[in-house]
């Protein structure tokens, strides 16, 4: 037994498009963060894969949810568009730093195996899902973004984890926001 989020699967999704004050365009990322005990994903928008957007979204994380004990992700070479700045981003001595300070640990999964994370990669196909379906082709401003993700979020963390029976008498299914809350 553990609290939820002890064990956390990271991942970056995007570039998503989204318009400023101005109406310029600007991409932006999903970072998503998934528990590999509960199933619950949480997502946080950052504006760019820079380290330092990734230590703000981690400490909103563990702000709103828990500490990790033990951070999970792909390898950082087998990030396409990315791969430099994001190999820069886990071998950084400041984001090695901020994560000793709260006591958690970064595993890679081995390289060319992509079946490892499977468990997080499946909520990047979900979030993407609903996301076109929500958003379709338009553009919107970063805090319309940010009120549908958290929104999107919520549908992904109330998802039935056990079996959904026909039987009105049966009990309710588990999802993971009754784990989590």
């Amino acid at each position: 037994e553990a609290p939820p989020f002890t064990i956390t699967g990271v991942d970056f999704t995007g570039a998503l498009y989204v318009r400023d004050k101005h109406d310029t365009e600007n991409k932006v990322f999903i970072c998503l963060f998934t528990c590999a005990s509960t199933r619950a994903v949480h997502l946080e928008v950052v504006p760019d894969l820079s380290e330092k957007s990734f230590l703000q979204a981690f400490r909103r994380f563990v702000s709103r949810k828990s500490r990790p004990h033990t951070m999970i992700s792909d390898n950082a070479s087998t990030y396409l568009a990315a791969s430099e700045t994001l190999k820069k981003l886990t071998q950084s001595p400041s984001l090695n730093d901020t994560l000793s300070t709260y006591g958690t640990t970064w595993r890679f999964i081995p390289k060319r195996a992509p079946w490892y994370g499977g468990w997080w990669e499946r909520f990047i196909g979900i979030t993407k899902t609903c996301l076109k379906k929500t958003l379709g082709r338009s553009y919107v401003t970063m805090d319309t973004l940010q009120t549908i993700l958290t929104e999107i979020e919520a549908i992904i963390n109330d998802r039935p984890l056990t079996y959904v029976s026909p039987d009105i008498e049966d009990e309710e299914p588990l999802p993971p926001s009754h784990l989590l809350y």
